[in-house]
């Protein structure tokens, strides 16, 4: 045959081109075009153009099913470990609500896998690129409430401030990279997207690296040293694994992002390693892990525990059990020097 399949770096040629003509296939919509010197056509499958320019490899639609079920799963596991814990703290029904975007965003790969349709590529490369951010903003919370019960600050981070500055700097990152991944999906606006989208991973980078350093201060560090509670090793496990987890995407993110034509940007099993294995591990470990079920529900009970490794029982000198008017009960307890003296004044008696 005189005609043999090419990618067009402009989709539009056929507009500037009076020669051009669509043929249909059973498979694809190709445009045939005639070249210069009229020897032969040239035929371009527009999806397989497209999937290629926007992925920079060919996506496997049955990996994308698979991981479509694997986090179909995931959700439920989550909801289901959620309403068997203790206690329900707002921040935890994030997880669950990720989960779900996460499914959204791979079920969206598979109809772009199908259809080399723009929209659902711009659906799935949002939420998969941007929904850790929202993952990892319960861990912020998560190192905020440690502190509280630890009754110190770090710096000028006091516990409330955990939460809003780290958020407040993945916010930022997350309209950069949604932006910049929208634009990636026009190869006119490729390299201009790339630059943002990598602005936005590098900020995140930056801010998630402080953020590892301050789990590691309080776990270890003079003052701190929280891992030592046997109640909460288990959170710190969940802290670290996670934040490692979540740290290695953002570096395989920012290499990705530095060299869109390179190996990295270019094979699919290294997204599927560091990208959606690395973030499905991630919600296996809040699963087994739940933050619900490890920290106790009130400032109350986390200032006790706290207080029965910084001495305890000697460090109260007096509680006095007291009842109001209406019957219910309340505990405080003076002169004690909990580390947490503007913290928590109520306590729990033997």
């Amino acid at each position: 045959s005189p005609w043999h399949c090419t990618r067009l770096a402009d989709p539009d040629y056929h507009k500037s081109n009076s020669s051009a003509r669509f043929s249909n296939s059973p498979d694809s919509c190709c445009l045939v075009v005639p070249t210069m010197n009229h020897s032969h056509n040239v035929t371009v499958d527009y999806k397989t153009h497209f999937l290629q320019a926007a992925f920079h490899y060919m996506p496997s639609t049955d990996l994308a099913i698979a991981d479509t079920i694997l986090y179909a799963a995931i959700s439920v596991g989550m909801l289901v470990s959620i309403l068997r814990s203790s206690h329900r703290p707002r921040y935890i029904w994030i997880l669950f609500v990720c989960a779900c975007l996460e499914t959204i965003g791979y079920g969206a790969r598979v109809e772009c896998t199908g259809s080399g349709a723009l929209s659902t590529f711009i659906v799935q490369a949002v939420l998969i690129l941007v929904v850790p951010i929202a993952i990892a903003l319960v861990n912020y919370i998560v190192v905020g409430i440690l502190l509280e019960a630890g009754g110190k600050q770090v710096y000028c981070l006091t516990p409330k401030r955990v939460a809003r500055v780290f958020f407040a700097s993945d916010v930022g990152a997350f309209f950069l990279q949604a932006i910049g991944a929208s634009m990636m999906a026009n190869e006119a606006s490729a390299d201009s997207g790339q630059n943002l989208a990598l602005i936005g991973v590098v900020v995140q980078l930056g801010f998630f690296t402080m953020f590892v350093f301050l789990i590691l201060y309080i776990a270890f560090g003079n003052g701190f040293r929280m891992y030592a509670m046997a109640e909460f090793k288990p959170v710190f496990h969940a802290l670290c694994l996670t934040s490692i987890l979540m740290y290695l995407r953002n570096i395989y993110r920012t290499i990705e992002f530095l060299d869109r034509h390179g190996y990295v940007a270019s094979n699919e099993w290294v997204f599927s390693v560091f990208d959606t294995f690395a973030i499905l591990v991630c919600f296996l470990a809040y699963s087994f892990w739940n933050f619900g079920q490890l920290l106790p529900g009130t400032e109350a009970e986390l200032a006790a525990i706290v207080a029965k490794y910084q001495g305890g029982d000697k460090d109260v000198e007096m509680c006095i059990q007291s009842s109001d008017p209406a019957g219910s009960s309340g505990v405080s307890c003076q002169g004690g020097n909990l580390g947490q003296p503007n913290l928590v004044h109520v306590m729990s008696c033997e």
